[in-house]
């Protein structure tokens, strides 16, 4: 079993013109995304099949006033001063809503205030028969806690995180068991489904010797060109098993823009 993480490194500028140019990949090349990759058993050469092991979100692109006020959002101004790019980026963003407006749906407005912390995510793979647990670029593949103790190889400071993120998973896994809460069915609904969270200090400055935990704001479907669940889908999961969650609120349904 060979762990791939992929990187998407160009400049935001680049970045934004890739994404208008080619909406797809927005779509599906996400931040901090790892591949896993099976081999045979019995020959570690003979490469069998990959998946994708864990999955974040789109980037979240930059919702400038312009885009929904009234008087600049067909502005050619708007369009002058920010560059060709600018009613691009709107219609990317909104594309979506917009053709269900147009269908007779209304649109619910969500917004989610996340904390400052580092990038958490965690996803039960049934390929692996493991929990993968990734920050940023780093992931590792543990079905147990005894398989992170063993490992004190990590000493980068981004596979300390993820370090630190697997401990306090595995600690929450041992505190549903205490509370009678099935983890096989929290497998079933973590399986090629990854949460998306963050680690953070109550201090708000993270030091990994401090008292830190993790909270989650949404849960990604890893083979889906979505960004996510539905909020509350996620809620759902988040409460079934005693997750933090973050502040979400519903801003209402509209079905047009004014």
């Amino acid at each position: 079993m060979l762990i791939r993480d992929l990187i998407f490194k160009p400049s935001t500028h680049e970045e934004d013109f890739i994404f208008i140019d080619k909406p797809h990949i927005w779509q599906n090349l996400r931040k901090w995304v790892a591949m896993i990759d099976f081999y045979h058993p019995s020959d570690a050469n003979e490469f069998q099949y990959s998946i994708i092991g864990r999955k974040g979100l789109n980037k979240i692109l930059p919702l400038n006033i312009e885009y929904v006020d009234r008087l600049t959002r067909t502005s050619a101004r708007a369009e002058k001063t920010h560059g060709a790019n600018h009613y691009s980026i709107k219609n990317l963003i909104f594309a979506g809503a917009k053709k269900s407006m147009v269908q007779g749906y209304k649109v619910e407005v969500v917004t989610q205030i996340i904390p400052n912390g580092e990038s958490a995510q965690i996803s039960w793979s049934s390929d692996a028969r493991s929990w993968v647990i990734g920050s940023r670029n780093f992931t590792i593949v543990a079905e147990a806690r005894k398989h992170i103790e063993k490992n004190s190889s990590l000493k980068e400071r981004s596979q300390q995180v993820v370090a630190k993120i697997a401990h306090l998973w595995f600690h929450h896994l041992e505190s549903l068991q205490l509370n009678s809460i099935s983890l096989e069915d929290l497998k079933k609904d973590l399986n090629a489904h990854t949460l998306v969270g963050t680690l953070i200090s109550d201090e708000g400055v993270l030091q990994y010797n401090e008292n830190v935990k993790l909270v989650f704001s949404n849960i990604v479907k890893n083979k889906s060109h979505r960004m996510a669940l539905l909020p509350e889908q996620s809620s759902a999961i988040f409460a079934k098993y005693n997750l933090g969650m973050v502040e979400t609120k519903s801003l209402g349904f509209h079905q047009t823009y004014d």
